[in-house]
């Protein structure tokens, strides 16, 4: 689909342009098929999938449990099916914003509703209305960001790599041959002079 052309300026190659001129309605990110656009609401295309079993018509009681509204993009827990949306659920677990007592206790790393443990979120664009639903949205989502190298691994010392996720990071630990590498979580010093493990 042509960016352009349905900008207010048009598209200045016209007939001549090799990108599809029909309405971006019509099509649909081949990721947000399964449940998960990496773009969310600013994606280009259409999310808008239809009566399938994966995104039938989301009932109206459907609000997030922090802001009481519908949510534009899901925050997909793994513990539990409370609904969310993603920008809120993010705001939960956001470390930067809690005190030293939230961020020990690890209760932001839980449900804000049951307190069942979710290690990490995952966004859809649609919600799903069975387990096997989520399970594939979830398998996606690890599927996509697998590829994506991992920041804290990257700028860690190559003889030394460390991430505050360790193994379990679901980003691109990679050797350099393709092969997943082993990594530890970095170790911080603390006032006494001891250390001791940094968790995410």
């Amino acid at each position: 689909v042509c960016r352009f052309f349905q900008s207010p300026g048009g598209c200045f190659r016209g007939a001549a342009c090799r990108y599809s001129h029909a309405s971006s309605r019509h099509f649909l990110l081949c990721s947000a098929k399964k449940g998960y656009c990496a773009f969310g609401v600013r994606c280009l295309f259409s999310h808008q999938l239809g009566h399938t079993p994966v995104a039938a018509e989301e009932p109206t009681e459907l609000v997030c449990g922090i802001c009481f509204d519908p949510p534009p993009n899901f925050g997909l827990l793994i513990g539990c099916d409370h609904v969310f949306c993603l920008t809120c659920v993010r705001s939960w677990r956001d470390k930067q914003s809690k005190t030293e007592a939230l961020r020990s206790s690890n209760v932001i790393k839980e449900c804000p509703v049951c307190r069942a443990p979710s290690p990490y979120v995952v966004p859809a664009s649609v919600w799903p209305h069975s387990a096997a639903q989520k399970s594939e949205i979830v398998r996606s989502y690890k599927e996509t960001v697998a590829k994506i190298p991992c920041k804290y691994f990257i700028e860690s010392d190559p003889a030394d790599r460390t991430c505050p996720f360790g193994n379990d990071c679901l980003y691109m630990h990679d050797n350099g041959d393709g092969t997943r590498a082993e990594c530890r979580k970095p170790v911080r010093k603390n006032r006494r002079g001891g250390s001791r493990r940094m968790y995410p």
